[in-house]
């Protein structure tokens, strides 16, 4: 029927294409309803994130793969301010390119690399490690679908968008020589090192009134 069709190429035509299939489904209610919805996911991804991405820069600073100043905590409120600070620069510098569907083409490509290794990884330790107690044991096809997903979802964006995929890529790799010179190696280094390091730390907190922890 034409009517379907011009709903076809409508939607397909569309940059946002759950907004024209809400108002053909249900009018001005389904888009206000889609567009609620969106809002509601996004702010919970963003939370989401905000808390996860902070954790990884804490626990990282807190064993010594990053500088020691972003493990501190607020000696009050408990919120580890720097990493927080660290984490909103981050996302700041990644939102100067300007454009976003380059964002999301490499942050989709890196991110589901590492959701793939670890699905793998479960399924590698449920042979090597069988005998191994286990509180909670994941129902075996769910890791392998999600690691069939993760496939699909890193090769997707090298297929469609190759330069934004293998930038990410490129980045990630570049981790491995800066974890052996300044991590791996970093008993080798001067004992300045570790003086600058430790006044930093003792700078910051001193600033935004937090302290080291180990939490």
């Amino acid at each position: 029927p034409k009517g379907n069709a011009t709903a076809v190429i409508e939607i397909t035509a569309s940059t946002a294409v759950a907004l024209p299939f809400g108002f053909k489904a249900l009018g001005n209610a389904g888009v206000v309803m889609i567009s609620l919805s969106v809002a509601v996911s996004t702010l919970g991804s963003g939370n989401g994130a905000l808390f996860a991405g902070t954790r990884l820069i804490f626990v990282a600073a807190r064993d010594g793969q990053l500088p020691l100043l972003f493990s501190g905590v607020h000696r009050q409120h408990k919120t580890p301010i720097q990493a927080v600070l660290l984490f909103a620069f981050l996302g700041i510098i990644m939102l100067i390119p300007g454009d976003i569907g380059q964002l999301i083409n490499s942050f989709n490509a890196a991110t589901w690399i590492f959701y793939g290794l670890c699905f793998a990884s479960l399924l590698i330790m449920r042979i090597t490690r069988r005998k191994d107690t286990r509180p909670y044991k994941v129902f075996l096809p769910i890791p392998i679908l999600m690691l069939l997903a993760a496939i699909f979802l890193v090769t997707l964006p090298l297929i469609d968008a190759p330069v934004d995929s293998l930038a990410a890529f490129g980045i990630i790799f570049l981790g491995i020589p800066i974890y052996f010179i300044f991590i791996f190696s970093y008993k080798f280094k001067p004992a300045m090192f570790s003086k600058v390091n430790v006044w930093l730390a003792n700078f910051s907190n001193n600033l935004f009134d937090t302290k080291l922890s180990s939490y």
